[in-house]
């Protein structure tokens, strides 16, 4: 179906995904080291976040008050963005 707009896509698939207190935001990462963020409803990206080296993002969670999102990799590094 043309009209289905896929989210959350990422070399090496999906591994983690985070919605934000507000709702208005999603955050997605994968095997590729790579994180989006995703507008809500509708998609759009509303940013990319590079950071971490080899291997899959495998966590993600956004802090209670949203300010902040942290995310785990196989590089054996935790980022707070």
């Amino acid at each position: 179906d043309s009209s289905h707009k896929e989210l959350f896509t990422h070399e090496g698939g999906v591994s983690a995904t985070a919605i934000h207190p507000d709702a208005n935001l999603a955050a997605s990462a994968g095997g590729d080291g790579v994180i989006r963020l995703w507008k809500l409803p509708g998609g759009e990206v509303a940013g990319t976040l590079l950071g971490h080296g080899k291997g899959a993002v495998d966590a993600l969670e956004f802090s209670p008050d949203g300010t902040r999102l942290a995310s785990a990799s196989e590089d054996t590094t935790i980022r707070l963005w």
